[in-house]
């Protein structure tokens, strides 16, 4: 059995993107940028990856006639298998709506209806990994328009959004997908997210303003219902809820009367509720002192940042777009905010001719690569794949206690650009492994934490470097050893 352990990579160079790309920072690296083969009048509703390394997506069209599709895709981007589902037109796969069954038998898709047939119940569909539907079930309520879910240690937890009705649920099923019941949560689900036997709920309503009818609000239930605490927040919207590591991270389009009129906010929290941080990203559309920064952004999905921290998901003004400034015209765009509140890396995509944009979803696929799927609505429906500084694992072979302490030789080596480390560790305690060049510069970190007596595979990833001879060395209070690669491009 494999054990798999975030660890930190901190690459000290990029490669070049594309001159029609802006990159606002360093610290990422697009893999690829593919197209996927939907209509331009669809557009992706639900993304997630599966135990299997490999990730989906399901759209839909705005208008009368909706297409309702599940693509499954490799970590390549290629398409394996997809579903059409031959459903009436009425139906509609609804935002937020696919989740992956914590790694267990597949997952769900929730179906929905709309117009005439508001009044019939909608269903959850799971399928298994081979696109096979293994049972449907009918929710609670109709009408739905979103779904999330969190698996307990014998039970599932689903978040039944239901706006139309001015209710929501979460309604509780067992490992067979059979209802035991529910409970109703605060209307305006936005997010859900389970953590040691609770649950912590996002909601953006109308009301309770101070200068607009919007608001926001978090609380944490536990799994019979209870409310635990709620945190209210006046002029929020598109409010999300994910953890970073142990904290939990809020984050909200917050409205203001002043000048920018909007603001992406990060708000840190532990586990009773009290805030650590709040951290705000005013735009940086364009620069000079009379030009104002983004007057539209957009929050459409917010996932953790694996090394503490989380990545806020959505859109922003466009950067090049000629005077006057068009709110209309939209970049995707990325931000990560690590674990102290600052700013790590953003992602920005500009492309011309191109002119209304977005990031719809994220994931961290198995192999922790970053993976976004949105459009560029001028064009076509896109994933894209980045891999992260600082972002990388190390996987622990529990098949036998070593009896003493090892670091082996890369392999492949030469390497191009992909090598692995295997070390011993003996004593637990702190363990570093880093690399460096010939001028004794530290150009990654492979491991800087405390690992329990046991055999590592750590993977490094030279993709950001140039061709030449690396060292790395392993360190614990007890062992020190080094040796050389050769990365040859």
């Amino acid at each position: 059995m494999k054990k798999l352990v975030s660890i930190f990579i901190m690459a000290v160079s990029l490669l070049a993107l594309a001159p029609s790309f802006v990159q606002s920072q360093t610290g990422v690296t697009q893999i690829f940028e593919r197209g996927i083969n939907i209509p331009n009048s669809n557009y992706v509703t639900g993304f997630v990856s599966t135990k299997q390394n490999n990730f989906l997506t399901v759209s839909k069209q705005i208008g009368v006639d909706y297409q309702k599709k599940i693509i499954y895709f490799n970590a390549e981007g290629n398409s394996i298998w997809q579903n059409d589902f031959n459903l009436p037109k009425e139906c509609v796969i609804n935002p937020q709506c696919a989740v992956d069954m914590n790694g267990e038998n597949g997952f769900l898709v929730l179906i929905s209806y709309a117009g005439a047939n508001l009044t019939q119940h909608d269903t959850l569909i799971h399928f298994d990994y081979n696109g096979n539907i293994v049972k449907k079930i009918k929710v609670t309520h109709p009408g739905l328009s979103g779904l999330s879910l969190f698996k307990g240690d014998n039970h599932y937890y689903i978040a039944e959004v239901d706006n139309r009705l001015s209710q929501a649920d979460i309604s509780i099923y067992d490992n067979d997908l059979n209802f035991l019941g529910s409970f109703p949560v605060l209307v305006g689900t936005t997010g859900i997210i389970g953590r040691d036997g609770y649950l912590y709920i996002s909601n953006t309503g109308y009301g309770g303003g101070i200068i607009s009818n919007r608001s926001s609000d978090l609380s944490k239930y536990d799994l019979f219902g209870n409310l635990i605490w709620t945190k209210h927040f006046p002029d929020r919207s598109e409010s999300l809820v994910t953890f970073g590591g142990d904290d939990l991270y809020m984050a909200n389009v917050k409205l203001s009367s002043d000048h920018p009129f909007m603001t992406w906010e990060v708000i840190k929290f532990d586990t009773a509720g009290n805030s650590a941080w709040t951290k705000e990203w005013k735009g940086d559309y364009p620069s000079g002192p009379q030009t104002p920064p983004d007057l539209t952004l957009g929050i459409n999905d917010l996932v953790d940042l694996p090394t503490g921290g989380c990545v806020i998901v959505g859109e922003a003004t466009k950067l090049n777009q000629a005077d006057p400034i068009n709110p209309n015209m939209l970049n995707p765009m990325a931000i990560a905010f690590n674990s102290d509140g600052d700013i790590a890396w953003k992602i920005r995509i500009d492309k011309e001719g191109v002119y209304l944009g977005c990031f719809s979803k994220a994931i961290w696929d198995n192999n922790h690569y970053l993976i976004m799927v949105g459009e560029n609505m001028d064009t076509s429906k896109l994933i894209w794949k980045y891999s992260v500084d600082g972002v990388t694992a190390v996987e622990k072979n529990c098949s036998s206690l070593p009896s003493e302490f090892r670091l082996g030789q890369n392999y492949p080596n030469p390497f191009n650009p992909t090598t692995t480390i295997n070390f011993s560790i003996v004593d637990p305690g702190l363990v570093s492994l880093k690399v460096y060049n010939l001028l004794g510069q530290e150009v990654a970190i492979l491991v800087d934490e405390e690992l329990s007596p046991g055999n590592y595979n750590a993977k490094f990833d030279a993709g950001n470097l140039s061709s030449g001879i690396y060292v790395y060395v392993l360190k614990t209070s007890n062992y020190t050893a080094s040796k050389k690669m050769i990365l040859l491009k």
